[in-house]
């Protein structure tokens, strides 16, 4: 059975992007796509792209937030190198992180 379309917010560094899918998952790849489009080259993203049902981020809730790893992302968009600094950024974040 086909999932209904929901409408989500994807979240990223500083920017917020509402988009229709079918689940968190595919609303995260739509909204790279669009904050790619939309941002260009002044695009920021974190390390992690979150994803909130609209009715939920409009009450400031995070009752139903998913959260994945922008490389992730990156690498199903076919962004192979941008996948790869994404994921050793992570890497030397957590490292630096467990250092302290």
């Amino acid at each position: 059975m086909k999932e209904m379309i929901k409408n989500y917010v994807v979240s990223s560094a500083d920017w917020d992007i509402p988009v229709d899918a079918e689940d968190s998952r595919s609303a995260a790849i739509s909204a790279v796509i669009f904050a790619f489009k939309k941002y260009n080259k002044k695009l920021l993203m974190s390390t992690t792209i979150m994803v909130n049902e609209e009715k939920e981020f409009t009450k400031k809730s995070l009752n139903s937030v998913d959260f994945f790893a922008t490389h992730d992302i990156l690498n199903e968009l076919g962004l192979e190198d941008m996948s790869n600094n994404f994921l050793t950024l992570t890497k030397n974040i957590n490292e630096i992180k467990s250092i302290k």
